[in-house]
């Protein structure tokens, strides 16, 4: 199995690239900001089965670390072929709205590295007022000390918008109310793309984990790339019990 893709966690469908250069994009008019409140309390580290076709594939680990002024969004998938998928995401405290991320893909054939820095600007540069910068860097063999290739453009981000790397941890600060339904932009920095993306909460359901029967809500993921479907504890921390691209899921283990 390739992890080339596996953490992509909100969009992993191949994507026709779009270039938005210094103009927002303001095609969701039903689109706002979906985080309610931080329901996490850090540090804290939980540990998932990664299958396919229900088969065991490898695993996922996502941790959140205090940072000054925010958090740091950590998730890693690995296998035992040496296969990985890294990022971390720096986010504001009380928004959780992106500040800079970083994303390393290793497989056999290459490394690759995607660093982004948000930064606010005047809306002369771009008509939200904020952009994010991303560096992309390719190392081939993945052990090269010397990258391959390497680029670096700005890419203007539209309001409502949030790291695509840090969607697990977003989705658990939304409210859960059932039929709620929020809009949002997710911004795929490494892809130099952003989506828009639905999320519907549907019905409380008993969930049997690894450590016992866990009340929890349903949420539906909709995006041009897909359907997908997650499942966070009813607690009060809604942590991510279960996840379900479409192609491969993440069980909680602890």
């Amino acid at each position: 199995m390739r992890f080339r893709r596996v953490l992509a966690v909100a969009i992993i469908a191949p994507l026709a690239l779009a270039a938005f250069g210094c103009q927002a994009t303001s095609e969701c008019k039903n689109c706002k900001d979906i985080v309610v409140g931080v329901p996490w309390s850090a540090p804290e580290t939980h540990t998932y089965t990664l299958t396919e076709d229900g088969d065991a594939r490898g695993t996922v680990e996502l941790s959140v670390e205090k940072a000054d002024g925010g958090f740091v969004l950590h998730q890693k998938a690995s296998d035992d072929k040496g296969n990985s998928d890294e990022s971390s995401v720096t986010v504001d405290a009380v928004t959780l709205k992106p500040l800079d991320s970083t994303r390393t893909i290793i497989d056999s054939s290459e490394k690759r590295v995607a660093e982004s820095t948000y930064e606010d600007v005047d809306k002369d540069t771009c008509s939200s007022g904020r952009i994010v910068h991303v560096k992309q860097t390719t190392f081939k063999p993945p052990d090269a000390e010397k990258p391959d290739s390497t680029r670096s453009n700005p890419m203007c981000v539209p309001e409502h918008a949030y790291d695509n790397d840090a969607s697990l941890f977003t989705w658990r600060a939304i409210t859960f109310d059932r039929f709620e339904s929020m809009s949002y932009v997710t911004v795929l920095a490494d892809r130099r793309n952003t989506q828009i993306v639905t999320l519907r909460v549907r019905n409380e359901e008993q969930l049997q984990t690894a450590s016992g029967t866990v009340d929890a809500w349903r949420v539906d993921i909709d995006s041009p790339s897909g359907a997908q479907r997650a499942w966070f504890a009813s607690s009060d921390d809604h942590r991510l019990l279960r996840y379900d691209n479409g192609t491969t899921v993440f069980e909680i283990q602890k």
